[in-house]
């Protein structure tokens, strides 16, 4: 796993975050391997209020049939922190 946090200016933050994972399954011969990838901002309007988005792709590559596959999400969010 590699995460990257960077303060591009004071009130907007950048992240990125990337994941290799190796499953293998004990009494069946499955292995997936599991790719993700993600990067995501969060912009402080104020001391109280901030609003990010964050973008993952993820792909599972599975030696079982039918159980690879690749995703997209897209996230947005309005928040409070105290």
């Amino acid at each position: 796993q590699a995460v990257a946090d960077h303060e591009l200016f004071r009130n907007l933050l950048l992240n990125a975050n990337f994941i290799y994972e190796n499953d293998s399954f004990q009494g069946i011969t499955r292995t997936d391997n599991v790719y993700t990838a993600s990067g995501g901002v969060r912009y402080l309007v104020n001391r109280y209020l901030f609003l990010g988005g964050n973008v993952t792709f993820q792909q599972r590559n599975s030696t079982a049939p039918g159980n690879s596959y690749t995703q997209y999400v897209v996230m947005g969010r309005i928040g409070t922190q105290f």
